[in-house]
């Protein structure tokens, strides 16, 4: 380097204040050529103050040979010198940005999953059901009753930028068991689906009214043939009432049929397929979004129930609880169970395999909503609270949960940690995850992590002093535990 400093004190702070300020009205009076990301120079893909407060800092150098090109700020022309010409380059780009596109994968909510069927006599639903065939499409002769089967899936789609644009959206089924005689893509027409926000019929929780309920977009999509049994089962893409239909504010419902298919006919079949409450997570529906969005964007991935849980300690034994749906699902702190108080830690899972290889990471959070509190606030006495992370999994396994994995060796330790109690029912956020945190996202698998204190196990008090979080069982999706993690697409820098 030169030597000079960016951000400093005295006259050279002062020069750089008051040259950013000539900037900025220079850019807003001479912008007159069309934009290029040329003069992005942080890679940011936006061009503002972070850009301008480089080319500040080499301002008039004439050597730009040696320090890089000046950092990119030698544009036009390129004669080893930051001066008023590059400088009109640079104002013509003046917050200008670049748009990407960005694919988003949302996994159904595991509770709003189900099968309605039409017996005839009236219209029936079930929920929560993990076995292949809780998802149905098609008919079937149910001993003297004749039923015709739909299924419905449901997304937490909250996460999708406010003001992102649509490209391309499709759902994906994994088929489980097929039953009866015919294929109902043989036999039933199209099988189709419709959209809905946030729900179809009156509630985002199943009903027999969703059979024949009402959709503000149908027919946006359809599935073209059975893929067989424990394949991905595809749509086209959603047309634009469909796309129009996907609710960044909430859920996005969806309902699969087949339109023609004979209600008499009692040797036909139906085909199963996989829902989110099946413990093979990577069979779980799945919906598929493509967006523009500029800058670096941001995923939101929430986790896996399944995988969730706690793990406590009283010193001499350890145990594990997990599928609690409750405001103590995960517990920092400890809680006295007689004779003894017991400390926790707790396991989270987050499948990132939806990340393309061409996104690099950039930065990560932890993200954990508060349930119920009792006591003294173990970030009082506890020590630091931190994170550990894993590719993979934590321990031999990352379901079950397992005793093994309270001090189970992490490839990434302490690689952030979060600096106190927000509050009830709200989103505790970790500080950045380090380079080796980042490291450990698993692009093609799922991501474990570890949250505890690293201090004492418990206060030595006959009282309950905990915090409680919810997991990835809780019913409300906006309190599931996130990670947030923002990237940049290598292929456009």
């Amino acid at each position: 380097m030169n030597g000079k400093i960016l951000y400093g004190y005295g006259n050279e702070m002062s020069f750089v204040i008051f040259l950013s300020a000539i900037i900025l009205v220079f850019c807003l009076a001479t912008n007159t050529r069309a934009s290029s990301i040329e003069s992005d120079l942080n890679n940011d893909l936006f061009v503002d103050w972070f850009d301008y407060a480089i080319l500040a800092y080499y301002w008039l150098d004439t050597n730009c040979a040696d320090y890089n090109n000046c950092g990119g700020a030698d544009f036009e022309p390129n004669d080893g010198t930051v001066d008023i010409n590059d400088l009109d380059y640079f104002c013509s780009d003046w917050l200008a940005s670049e748009f990407v596109e960005v694919e988003a994968n949302f996994t159904s909510i595991a509770a709003h999953d189900g099968r309605v069927w039409d017996s005839g006599i009236g219209y029936f639903s079930q929920a929560s059901d993990s076995d292949d065939d809780a998802l149905r499409t098609g008919s079937y002769q149910e001993g003297q009753t004749h039923v015709v089967y739909r299924t419905v899936v449901s997304f937490d789609t909250s996460t999708l930028p406010s003001d992102c644009s649509l490209t391309s959206a499709w759902l994906e089924l994994t088929r489980g068991e097929f039953w009866g005689s015919e294929d109902p893509f043989d036999w039933g027409g199209n099988c189709l689906i419709d959209v809905n926000k946030p729900c179809i019929g009156s509630s985002t929780t199943l009903a027999g009214e969703d059979y024949l309920a009402l959709s503000n977009a149908t027919a946006v999509a359809s599935f073209s043939a059975d893929p067989g049994e424990n394949q991905v089962m595809t749509s086209t893409y959603f047309d634009s009432n469909g796309l129009n239909n996907i609710n960044i504010n909430g859920t996005t419902q969806m309902k699969v049929y087949f339109d023609d298919v004979d209600h008499s006919d009692p040797n036909l079949g139906f085909l199963g397929f996989f829902s989110g409450e099946s413990t093979y997570t990577e069979k779980h529906p799945k919906l598929r979004v493509r967006y523009l969005t500029e800058g670096r964007p941001v995923v939101t991935f929430s986790s896996v129930a399944a995988d969730d849980g706690r793990i406590h300690y009283d010193g001499s034994s350890y145990g594990t609880n997990s599928g609690d749906s409750g405001n103590m699902a995960l517990m920092l702190g400890d809680e006295y169970v007689g004779p003894a108080s017991q400390g926790y830690r707790n396991i989270l899972s987050f499948d990132t395999s939806s990340l393309p290889d061409d996104y690099e990471i950039i930065s990560t959070k932890l993200s954990l909503t508060r349930g119920a509190s009792s006591g003294n606030d173990p970030f009082n006495w506890a020590g630091n609270c931190l994170i550990d992370v894993n590719s993979v999994c934590i321990g031999t396994t990352d379901n079950p949960l397992e005793t093994y994995d309270w001090d189970a060796n992490c490839n990434a330790v302490a690689v952030a940690s979060f600096s106190g109690d927000p509050g009830q029912d709200s989103a505790m956020i970790s500080t950045k995850f380090n380079p080796e945190g980042l490291n450990q996202i698993n692009k093609t698998g799922k991501t474990q992590i570890r949250v505890y204190f690293d201090g004492l196990l418990t206060n030595s008090d006959p009282n309950d002093d905990y915090l409680g979080f919810y997991s990835g069982n809780e019913s409300d999706p906006n309190k599931h535990p996130k990670l947030i993690v923002q990237y940049k697409i290598t292929e456009s820098e």
